[in-house]
């Protein structure tokens, strides 16, 4: 994987790479409390990672400074359309703006509205059940264990929220709790874009779009278990 760190141009100088278990749901991931500037970058990288195939957001520190990853042949520089669409977002939503905004409690122009609420990919409601075991397929089939950590003996989970379009589109994914690993991290995270597109969402699991949160849980064991 390679990754370029950069600092948008619209923030006071943001500038421009064995056992798995996948589980649902973890209460302490809502305590996880980003920065304006970190949301609004979260926000704005949304559209881009949408339109990337090789290149997608992968941290936000507190400052708004972010940090893109890509495939291993992905080749970098400050030129990559990728930063050219993060620049376009910021000049078409410029911070003052998205913040004055935010304080007044409306709803911002990067975010849609009536987005729906999380559902663990582990939940136990019936409905989930088919199209769920669907996308836990998918995922797994992309999913692999680092070697080099595996062999030493290092263990670990990613806390992933992540949203599915109608269509069955990767809209966006973030990792919302690290494993404390880097190559974990990755590697959960390129298992959910490489699985997309998933199957288009049934309407009797939603209407629309449909936002999911997983653990990507890494266990030395000989057997696998996606959120049984």
């Amino acid at each position: 994987m390679s990754a370029l760190a950069l600092r948008p141009s619209s923030l006071p100088q943001f500038a421009g790479s064995v056992l798995l278990v996948l589980l649902g749901g973890l209460a302490g991931c809502a305590s996880v409390q980003n920065t304006p500037k970190q949301e609004y970058v979260w926000e704005m990288g949304r559209t881009c990672d949408a339109r990337s195939n090789t290149w997608y957001l992968d941290k936000v520190q507190p400052d708004g400074t972010y940090t893109i990853r890509g495939a291993t042949n992905s080749v970098g520089g400050p030129n990559l359309p990728y930063f050219e669409c993060m620049n376009e977002q910021f000049r078409a939503h410029p911070y003052g703006d998205w913040l004055r905004a935010r304080q007044n409690g409306a709803e911002q122009p990067a975010v849609a509205a009536n987005a729906p609420d999380s559902v663990s990919l582990a939940t136990t409601d019936p409905k989930y059940q088919d199209y769920f075991s669907q996308i836990r397929q998918q995922i797994m089939r992309k999913w692999t264990y680092p070697q080099d950590v595996s062999n030493k003996g290092i263990e670990g989970e990613v806390v992933v929220d992540f949203e599915i379009a109608k269509s069955g589109d990767l809209v966006d994914a973030k990792q919302r709790e690290s494993s404390g690993e880097v190559a974990l991290d990755d590697h959960a995270m390129q298992a959910i874009r490489l699985a997309a597109p998933f199957p288009p969402v049934p309407d009797a699991v939603s209407k629309g779009s449909l936002r999911i949160h997983a653990i990507l849980r890494y266990r030395i064991s000989g057997q696998r278990d996606l959120g049984k």
